[in-house]
C-alpha cells in the first residue's frame, strides 16, 4: 500500500459509526480499509507450524509421563507465570525462543513497525492445534482500532485440511446467540476447550479486552473499533468470532462490511444452518470479499443460501454468513448479494482519496499473462483463491456503485 492509501485506511478505521437499521437502503464498502485488512490476512501466511511444534516438544520432554497439562481456572495467569512454574526459567526461555524468535513469527512485527507511524502486533492463539493456524492482533497505540487476523489453510498442513472437511454440524447456540448448527471443524477450532479448559476464543477475547482497555485509557474513550479478517480457513474462524456477541470481548463497536462499512473476510465464509442465517442483528453481520470464481468460496454445496431449498435434514444445507462482494475491475462492475441485505440495496464503493487518485493507483497490477491464468477452466478457479490474486483484484477495484446480483445469470456473468 502507498502511504496515502495507508493514511486513508487508518483514518477510516478510527471513525465512530453508529448501529444501522435493517431499513437502510444505502450501504458503503470502504476500499481503503479493505486493502489494509486484506494485507493483514495475507501477512499471516509468513508464519509456519515448525516453531509451534518445537515448543510443544519442549513441554512434552519436560513431562514425558503426562498426556496434558491441567489448568486451574478460566482466567489467564500473568505472562509467563504458568510456563515458569512448569518448565523452569531455562525451559521457558527455550519454549519462548521457539515460538517468538522464529523467522515466520519475526516477519510480522517488522511489517507492523514499518508503518508510518508504526503499529503493534502480537500472536494471541494457536487455535487448538500445533499446525500453522493461528490468530494475531494488530493495533495502533495512537488510535482507537484493533484488527484480529486469522491465518488461512496452508497447503502442506494436513490437520488444517481435516478441519476444513470436518463438516458434520455442531450446535453453536451456547456460544453464538440465535445460531443453530455450524460447520463442526470450524467450531472445534475456535470454541472447543482442550485440556487447559479455555477455548481459543476465550484467549482471543481476553487479548482484545486487554488491548481495548489500554486504548480506552490512553484516549479517554470507550469507542474502540474492532475489525476481524482472514483468508480461507482464516475467513471461517473470523466469521464465527465475529458472530459471537461483542459483549464477550467488551468492545463498544464492531464494524463490518456493508452494514456500515468495514468487516472484510476474503474468500470462503463459514456456513450456518438456514433457519438462523437471517436472525443475527444487522450490526453483527459479516461480509465476504470474493475474487472471480474462487473455488473454495463457490464450489461446495451451500443449499442453505436459498430458503426455499435448504432443509435442516440436508447435510449440505449450510448458508454463507453475511453479504458477498464480488470484485469488479476497470472494465467490469462489482456485484453484491446476500441475505443480510435488502434486495436492490444500493452499495457504494468509496475511498477517502479522490476518485482520480484511486483509479490511477488501481491501474497498477500484475502482468496480464499472470492474471490470465484465472481464465483457465477449472485450474483458474484454484488460482483465483490465492491471496496474490485477491490483492491484484482489489487493485483493479474502482470507486462508485456496486450492482445488486439479483439472479443466477448475474452471478455466472462475473465468475469468468
Amino acid at each position: 500500500m502507498t502511504q496515502p492509501q495507508m493514511d486513508a485506511a487508518r483514518q477510516s478505521m478510527a471513525e465512530h459509526v453508529g448501529r444501522s437499521s435493517v431499513t437502510i437502503d444505502h450501504r458503503f464498502f470502504d476500499l481503503d480499509v479493505a486493502r489494509f485488512l486484506l494485507q493483514c490476512a495475507a501477512i499471516t501466511y509468513e508464519r509456519t507450524s515448525g516453531p509451534v511444534q518445537q515448543a510443544v516438544q519442549t513441554v512434552k520432554n519436560a513431562f514425558p509421563s503426562k498426556k496434558c497439562l491441567q489448568s486451574h481456572g478460566h482466567h489467564p495467569k500473568p505472562a509467563g507465570e504458568q510456563a515458569l512454574g512448569i518448565l523452569g526459567e531455562r525451559g521457558t526461555q527455550e519454549m519462548m525462543s521457539s515460538l517468538h524468535e522464529s523467522r515466520g513469527e519475526t516477519q510480522l512485527p517488522p511489517w507492523a513497525n514499518s508503518m508510518v507511524p508504526s503499529i503493534k502486533y502480537s500472536t494471541v492463539s494457536e487455535l487448538n492445534g500445533t499446525d500453522s493456524a493461528f490468530c494475531g492482533i494488530f493495533f495502533d497505540p495512537a488510535s482507537t482500532w484493533i484488527v484480529l487476523a486469522f491465518k488461512g489453510t496452508d497447503p502442506t498442513e494436513f490437520s488444517e485440511w481435516a478441519s476444513d472437511f470436518e463438516y458434520s454440524p455442531r450446535e453453536a447456540g451456547n456460544r453464538i446467540t440465535g445460531f443453530g448448527q455450524v460447520h463442526g471443524g470450524f467450531y472445534d477450532r475456535l470454541f472447543t476447550a482442550a485440556a487447559a479448559e479455555r477455548a481459543p476464543f476465550d484467549t482471543i477475547a481476553s487479548a482484545v479486552r486487554a488491548v481495548a482497555d489500554e486504548l480506552s485509557a490512553a484516549h479517554s474513550t470507550s469507542k474502540i473499533n474492532l475489525f476481524i479478517t482472514g483468508h480461507s480457513l482464516g475467513c471461517a474462524m473470523a466469521s464465527l468470532a465475529y458472530a459471537t456477541p461483542s459483549s464477550a470481548m467488551r468492545i463498544s463497536l464492531l464494524r463490518q462490511s456493508f452494514v456500515t462499512q468495514n468487516l472484510l473476510l476474503p474468500s470462503t465464509s463459514v456456513w450456518i444452518r438456514p433457519r438462523h442465517m437471517r436472525t443475527i442483528p444487522t450490526s453483527d453481520l459479516s461480509g465476504v470479499l470474493l475474487n472471480r470464481g474462487d473455488v473454495v468460496a463457490t464450489a461446495l454445496p451451500s443449499f442453505g443460501d436459498d430458503r426455499h431449498t435448504g432443509t435442516l435434514r440436508d447435510l449440505f444445507a449450510f448458508a454463507h454468513l453475511g453479504a458477498e462482494f464480488r470484485m469488479g475491475s476497470q472494465s467490469q462492475p462489482s456485484y453484491v448479494k446476500g441475505g443480510s441485505l435488502k434486495p436492490d440495496t444500493w452499495v457504494t464503493v468509496r475511498s477517502k482519496l479522490d476518485r482520480g487518485t484511486v483509479n490511477i493507483m488501481n491501474a497498477q497490477g500484475m502482468a496480464p499473462v499472470i492474471r490470465w491464468t484465472q481464465e483457465i477452466p477449472l485450474i483458474g478457479r484454484l488460482v483465483a483463491h490465492a491471496t496474490t490474486m485477491y490483492w491484484d483484484a482489489i487493485t483493479q477495484l474502482q470507486v462508485g456503485r456496486a450492482h445488486w446480483a439479483g439472479s443466477h445469470w448475474d452471478i455466472k456473468r462475473v465468475n469468468r
